[in-house]
């Protein structure tokens, strides 16, 4: 079993390390987006529906107090804006900074831990 210090003994223990720090980023990035998205669409149904009650009631230009104004957002690009938007610039620099490091390990600008 690989642990933090058992030494990496060969190239195949050392990818397997940065392999498993992407699959761990993409597993956040995914659930990061997921909870995302459908944050993004109860406010849209909460919108609508605070709405629909002013119309109903005759209000007018008053604000209820949804939340973040959704404004004319298309329901179809949800998708892409959940796992794409400025908050997920985090889980970029993450993937950007694994891939530079397997290329230094693969690179041989950092080396696998000699045994003891």
């Amino acid at each position: 079993m690989l642990s933090c210090s058992t030494p990496l003994h060969n190239i195949r223990d050392g990818i397997s390390v940065f392999a498993i720090g992407i699959v761990i980023i993409f597993f956040f990035w995914g659930l990061d987006g997921y909870n995302y998205y459908y944050q993004e669409k109860l406010r849209a149904t909460m919108e609508r529906l605070f709405r629909q009650v002013r119309e109903r009631h005759g209000i007018k230009n008053q604000d209820l107090g949804v939340g973040q104004p959704l404004g004319s957002r298309n329901p179809r690009t949800r998708w892409r804006r959940s796992f794409f938007n400025q908050s997920m610039w985090y889980y970029y620099v993450l993937i950007i900074l694994d891939i530079a490091l397997l290329l230094a390990f693969l690179s041989g600008i950092i080396r696998p831990l000699k045994g003891s």
